[in-house]
């Protein structure tokens, strides 16, 4: 299976929100109250889709079988986000070289290939020509594993998400090689 990674642009806007939708609301059945939830045009909105580094993959057919968004901290107030890392004490400077990481989206059929370790890399990759120090992301349990071999650590161990529950919290020091190196991460 084969997908082309590419920086989203205006125009793909649409239908990756509905990309997030099927996965998400459909898929995982998580029915948050949330305004950007759109059942009858089957969309899921962010807030964050306007300033944010949104990666997408897409199939031979040209479907999307992948998202990634990074979002550097100094572009946006990152509203829920701030207080569920404890970003609230960066200074500016330090504002402009950490970045968050969401919208990990994977098609179920390409969820046990390279795909995700390859989205994972192309987002760190362009972290790095923009100087990102910090990266922050939360996922379910079952994730813990899998972006520790990346190099994340736990930032704040589990927290409460105000639309899906406990979350893990962690952090990845991109600047760190060494640390990376000796881990052998795919970064």
């Amino acid at each position: 299976m084969r997908a082309a990674i590419t920086l989203a642009n205006s125009h793909e806007l649409l239908e990756v929100q509905q990309f997030w939708y099927r996965i998400y609301v459909a898929e995982m059945n998580r029915h948050a109250p949330d305004p950007l939830t759109n059942h009858e045009n089957r969309t899921l909105g962010d807030p964050l889709i306007d300033s944010g580094n949104l990666f997408v993959a897409r199939d031979e057919s040209m479907q999307i079988v992948a998202t990634l968004m990074t979002t550097i901290a100094a572009d946006v107030d990152l509203g829920k986000y701030e207080s569920l890392y404890g970003l609230e004490q960066l200074t500016p400077s330090q504002r402009k070289r950490t970045s968050i990481t969401t919208k990990l989206m994977v098609e179920p059929s390409y969820r046990c290939t390279r795909l995700p370790l390859l989205m994972a890399r192309a987002t760190y990759e362009h972290a790095l020509l923009l100087d990102v120090d910090l990266d922050f992301i939360y996922f379910n349990d079952h994730l813990v594993s899998f972006f520790m071999l990346f190099g994340y650590r736990q930032h704040l161990g589990r927290v409460v998400h105000k639309d899906y529950g406990s979350v893990n919290s962690m952090v990845l020091h991109l600047q760190y090689a060494a640390h990376l190196k000796a881990l052998g991460s795919p970064f």
